[in-house]
């Protein structure tokens, strides 16, 4: 796997009309509960793509799953 650069990771996003967010799983906001994670959306509509608790791996994978789909 190649080594990715911050840039390219916000560049891959942008290109792809993509948005990365914390998103919070449970109902009780402690830091531990919330992932980062990798969004497509359309409209009111949201898919999300990929999660991880570091950001750039969330965007890694969903960089990962986009090119292999």
């Amino acid at each position: 796997m190649s080594v990715r650069t911050d840039t390219a990771r916000l560049d891959w996003l942008e290109a792809n009309k993509l948005q990365i967010g914390f998103h919070q799983f449970g109902g009780i906001p402690k830091q531990r509960l919330n992932e980062w994670a990798v969004w497509n959306c359309s409209g009111s509509r949201c898919q999300k793509l990929s999660s991880s608790d570091n950001m750039r791996t969330a965007v890694d994978l969903a960089m990962e799953r986009e090119t292999h789909d």
